[in-house]
């Protein structure tokens, strides 16, 4: 049989129409989104007036000291801010958390006063236009450090042993009736059978703190976190002899700085923009809660963490547009 010499076919190409995209019709709507943000971003940010830096210090800068839970039991502490104003959501009186460390009265939350603006023709330059603004960053800085400890004897060397810390970041929820029942030192942990407890209730011990989980029902939980802290350095004298001798250890675990990020809402209303006020409207809280316990003690009344303290550091911003 001849052979037979065979082609292949050429392919053969579609020629792919060319479509026009179709032109996009904006409505009124889409037209003030662009114009908002094309001003929004082209707008100026200004400073809420957080509480300042010296005022979540302490004394002499020294820290703000921890103070017990309740009245009665000593071995764990505890301090609470709020991202806002301390008073109570729904036109109540001022929320506390824990004791003071120095009178044993119940003690405030701390107010970081995100939201809080300058009166109008304050120095800083940030007065406010109009009666809403639009919350751009806002974020808290926390610096815990544990102390230098003299651990010669034995009610000393105890604040040696490691601190057990815990934080809580809860957002109440809203409730048909009213958020005026908060209370987060008596509500904001859940117990073994899902009923709501805080430290202020004296079944709340160490094991509490530990194990417990946060009250999900009456609270969004954005954060709980745990860790363990030693102190900077602890030293103690020996008499060997005539002489006495120093021993020193050091620590590097003995500082946690932390940065947190709030949502305090997307536009804030002010009935008094003129002066230096919080937002009636549109603004959502933020408790910070810290606790802490000593490790190791088998819960001896004696042994009280009272070696740790704190500060903190708000920042805020927005724009008035």
């Amino acid at each position: 049989m001849p052979y037979r010499k065979t082609y292949r076919k050429k392919p053969v190409y579609k020629r792919k129409r060319k479509t026009v995209p179709k032109k996009r019709v904006y409505n009124k709507k889409d037209i003030r989104t662009i114009a908002k943000n094309v001003l929004m971003k082209e707008a100026e940010s200004k400073y809420f007036s957080t509480a300042s830096l010296f005022s979540l210090s302490g004394t002499a800068n020294s820290g703000l000291e921890f103070g017990l839970v309740r009245t009665g039991y000593s071995q764990m502490r505890t301090i609470g801010f709020a991202a806002g104003s301390a008073a109570q959501v729904g036109g109540g009186g001022v929320l506390n958390y824990g004791l003071d460390p120095t009178s044993g009265n119940p003690r405030a939350i701390y107010a970081l006063q995100h939201g809080r603006v300058f009166a109008s023709n304050d120095a800083n330059g940030y007065d406010m236009e109009g009666s809403y603004v639009s919350p751009m960053l806002n974020i808290t800085t926390f610096n815990l450090q544990r102390l230098f400890l003299n651990t010669t004897t034995e009610s000393e060397a105890v604040n040696a042993t490691p601190y057990f810390v815990r934080v809580l970041r809860i957002v109440p929820r809203p409730i048909k009736s009213s958020r005026s029942e908060m209370d987060p030192q008596a509500d904001a942990f859940l117990d073994q059978y899902s009923q709501q407890i805080g430290v202020s209730n004296a079944n709340f011990t160490q094991y509490e703190l530990q194990m417990l989980k946060p009250n999900t029902k009456k609270y969004k939980v954005l954060q709980d976190l745990s860790f363990t802290m030693r102190p900077s350095a602890t030293w103690n004298a020996l008499d060997i002899g005539t002489g006495t001798q120093q021993v020193s250890t050091l620590n590097t675990d003995c500082r946690r700085q932390m940065t947190f990020k709030h949502n305090i809402g997307k536009k804030l209303f002010y009935e008094q923009p003129t002066l230096a006020s919080n937002p009636t409207d549109g603004f959502e809280n933020e408790f910070i809660l810290f606790h802490v316990i000593p490790l190791g003690t088998a819960n001896v009344a004696a042994y009280s963490p009272n070696a740790l303290r704190i500060a903190a550091k708000p920042v805020g911003t927005f724009k008035d547009i």
